[in-house]
């Protein structure tokens, strides 16, 4: 309604000023005596060096970078059903073998050597952190 527009083309909207300096708040519920250490009493982060340090940037496990239509089970599912559909549609067990073929190549890689890789990189970024030899940003 006109009303309407007119009360809210009326209305007046304030910005604060920005303010240029962070400031990082640990919950109050942290009891973590490793992070701990990187806050004063008020919970803000007083070492953000020694901090950002500290955290781990890398995720455990491959799949949680992933989001949820490439997860190991979605894999499994779209390899399936396109082997059962390449039998069902063409009825050509040469054709559906080179589909099985296909489809397990892919396997192999996104199910087991990529995530393998994965691994072996995160472990290998974290020997080489805790010796000091790189930072948590890989320089």
């Amino acid at each position: 309604s006109p009303a309407a527009y007119r009360k809210f083309s009326k209305r007046q909207f304030s910005t604060d000023r920005l303010r240029n300096s962070s400031t990082v708040k640990s919950s109050p519920d942290n009891k973590d005596p490793e992070i701990s250490r990187f806050l004063d009493e008020q919970g803000v982060v007083g070492d953000m060096d020694g901090y950002l340090n500290h955290l781990s940037l890398e995720y455990d496990s491959v799949w949680d970078t992933k989001p949820s239509w490439c997860q190991p089970w979605t894999i499994t599912l779209t390899g399936v059903s396109v082997t059962a559909a390449s039998w069902q549609f063409l009825h050509s067990a040469p054709l559906t073998i080179i589909v099985l073929f296909l489809v397990s190549a892919w396997w192999y890689i996104f199910l087991y050597s990529y995530p393998k890789a994965y691994t072996d990189m995160i472990a290998e970024r974290r020997k080489k952190v805790s010796k000091g030899m790189e930072d948590t940003f890989g320089l």
